[in-house]
């Protein structure tokens, strides 16, 4: 194909402007996420004892170091934080661990807005926004909302369990409430 296929023949559209590309590359799906920390990690350098840790070490390699250290970890985690070392063949239900389901729900809320943030020029020119502008809204989201969606979703399977209903939208509003604890006599 090399031989036979033209490929950005010159002659036809001229010299390569790099003002005349309509948006910077994408990346793919599996690595939107760690673009995402790239784009949006504050320029931080770190100066000590005549050394400079760069600014890209933060977001991509200490990130995805994090990342997967908690991914091969966590079972081994869970289980002495829990002290849950029975043999388990079956999938447990959301509602059954809502500490679990908080903070799986809070890390993929993470990894989500990493993702969504690996096309912040995309979701700028959507928008008609300043990709700074744009920046800035998912530095503050990155931080604030996983958080928020861990708490809603631990309340939310809190009261299921509660409840002990079958399905996650028939839950009573009196079992959202958290219950208070008993003085003892």
């Amino acid at each position: 194909m090399g031989g036979l296929v033209q490929i950005n023949p010159i002659w036809l559209y001229g010299p390569f402007q790099a003002s005349a590309v309509s948006s910077p590359a994408q990346p793919d799906w599996y690595l939107g996420w760690l673009e995402g920390a790239l784009r949006i990690f504050p320029p931080w350098e770190i100066r000590a004892f005549g050394h400079a840790i760069p600014n890209v070490f933060f977001p991509a390699v200490l990130l995805p170091g994090v990342t997967f250290g908690l991914l091969y970890g966590w079972p081994f985690l869970e289980a002495r934080l829990t002290g849950d070392h029975e043999e388990h063949h079956l999938l447990d239900r959301a509602r059954d661990h809502p500490v679990r389901t908080g903070i799986g729900a809070m890390a993929l809320a993470f990894y989500t807005l990493l993702l969504l943030a690996g096309s912040n020029d995309i979701v700028a020119k959507i928008f008609l926004v300043p990709v700074s502008g744009v920046t800035w809204a998912f530095r503050i989201l990155v931080v604030a909302l996983p958080p928020l969606v861990g708490f809603v979703v631990y309340w939310w399977m809190a009261a299921l369990l509660r409840s002990g209903k079958d399905s996650a939208l028939h839950v009573p509003l009196r079992d959202f409430r958290p219950r208070k604890a008993r003085v003892p006599r």
